[in-house]
């Protein structure tokens, strides 16, 4: 019953991401297209502050999430938790009374639109999120993914009902952004059967969970936006030290590998709770088809370039220079896949937050370092994103070296991996020919498979037992 349960979540949620990841990317190519590139940039702009707002939860989800995965969510007090869905909810409001307050006292007249917006996502977009921590940490997915569906059905029907009207400011959007994340919310909060009972008794009580929610879920917050900081702090840099057009193309090549990122990390967020709930040794074999799969993609997903490259030059023939960017940056989908979905889930479930938070806190200080370097010695955008590219590979071979060890596998995986990134890298660089890349890219990729023969019989032999098994 435990397979099948998960086995269903896991489905329940895959084809949710990929319900999503299909009006996603209708979104990313319907905007850049009907948008000038300059109110395509100032959406960005909106676009990626949001994605730093859910640092003022404070941890409280991640926390619940950690303290409460494999549980049901019948077994939930939901008195208790409408009680922290309103402190958390309060906590939400003040700190956005106080941004707002901080954006009046510096007379802050610059994007105060775009900044103002920020605070509200924050306060709707936090709140949907620990709701959603309910039932992600009791494997109650299908709600939690009919939200996120709704919210994303919702902006996309508003898109094209302002595209229709000819409504083509970035701002309309933003405000279409927030209504669409306030439906989901209050979708969510319905659904959810919230017990509306306040006993200023138990506030106290509750007032304390909450505090051991941020205390738990605080370093693992730490270390999510420790790793989302290098690509954030690669955006705020080309903000700050490049035109606004080169923000928005950058952007533009992000927002695409933000569609496979959304899948996996939904997909990670599935496994943790699983997990928990099943034997060491069955957590290892998972752990290992997971990486082996993972190891088999890397080529599959460097190839993927290439049909990319022509649907963007012949679609949006204005961002042409984001092909370029996209070829370097599609490498972040190989290292953020194998954090999301194997080491970050490892570190959590054994309660391994300060290893995780060390990894994330080195390899940020290494982009800062290069990024530093990248700026006095006004280098250009693609070696502040190779600089992305380096850190995030140190984070990769630190956690790799580390549970690789833990759970009896050999280092030599990430070697081959490295070496066919640093190949490809070596030929999309050097190479004019898309033809001659793609073709040399096929001989490589031939030969890593041949070093994988015995992974990939692993792999099938796996799955054919759990066939068996089901």
């Amino acid at each position: 019953m435990e397979k099948r349960k998960f086995m269903s979540n896991m489905s329940t949620t895959i084809f949710s991401q990929i319900f999503i990841m299909l009006i996603s990317v209708i979104l990313s190519f319907l905007l850049p297209k009907f948008l000038s590139v300059n109110n395509y940039s100032l959406w960005q702009v909106f676009v990626f502050y949001s994605s730093y707002t859910g640092v003022f939860l404070l941890g409280i989800n991640d926390g619940f999430i950690i303290k409460n995965a494999g549980k049901e969510y019948k077994e939930l007090n939901k008195e208790q938790l409408f009680l922290k869905f309103c402190v958390s909810f309060c906590l939400e409001l003040i700190l956005g009374v106080l941004i707002f307050l901080f954006i009046v006292v510096f007379n802050i007249k610059n994007r105060l639109f775009i900044y103002i917006s920020l605070v509200l996502y924050m306060v709707f977009q936090n709140s949907f999120a620990l709701i959603g921590s309910y039932h992600q940490a009791t494997n109650n997915n299908k709600l939690y993914s009919k939200g996120c569906i709704l919210e994303r059905i919702v902006f996309l029907l508003l898109l094209l009902i302002a595209l229709f009207f000819n409504l083509n400011e970035y701002f309309y959007f933003i405000l279409f952004n927030l209504l669409s994340v306030f439906i989901s919310l209050v979708y969510l909060y319905i659904k959810s059967n919230l017990k509306l009972k306040i006993k200023f008794t138990s506030l106290t009580n509750e007032l304390c969970d909450v505090r051991d929610d941020i205390q738990v879920g605080f370093k693992i917050m730490l270390a999510n936006l420790s790793g989302t900081l290098i690509m954030g702090g690669c955006r705020m840099l080309i903000d700050n030290n490049w035109d606004i057009t080169i923000f928005g193309k950058v952007s533009l090549a992000i927002s695409m590998l933000q569609l496979f990122l959304t899948f996996v990390n939904k997909a990670g967020i599935v496994l943790f709770p699983a997990m928990k709930s099943i034997s060491l040794e069955k957590n290892n074999e998972i752990f290992k088809m997971l990486y082996f799969s993972l190891i088999f993609i890397t080529p599959l997903l460097l190839l993927c370039y290439f049909p990319l490259k022509i649907i963007i030059a012949s679609w949006l023939p204005n961002y042409v220079d984001s092909i370029k960017y996209f070829s370097i940056l599609i490498i972040v989908c190989i290292y953020e896949s194998k954090m999301n979905l194997i080491y970050s889930t490892y570190l959590k479930m054994f309660r391994m937050e300060n290893i995780y938070l060390l990894f994330n806190t080195i390899s940020t200080l290494m982009f800062f370092i290069l990024s530093i370097l990248v700026i006095f010695l006004s280098l250009n955008v693609n070696i502040l994103l190779l600089a992305v590219i380096i850190s995030l590979a140190i984070r990769d071979l630190l956690s790799g070296l580390y549970i690789l060890h833990r759970i009896n596998l050999s280092s030599h995986y990430q070697k081959i991996e490295y070496v066919y990134i640093c190949l490809y890298l070596f030929l999309v660089s050097m190479i004019k020919n898309d033809l001659i890349i793609f073709l040399l890219l096929l001989i490589l990729a031939c030969i890593y498979y041949c070093n994988l023969k015995k992974e990939m019989n692993y792999i099938l032999s796996i799955i054919k037992k759990r066939r068996k098994t089901i």
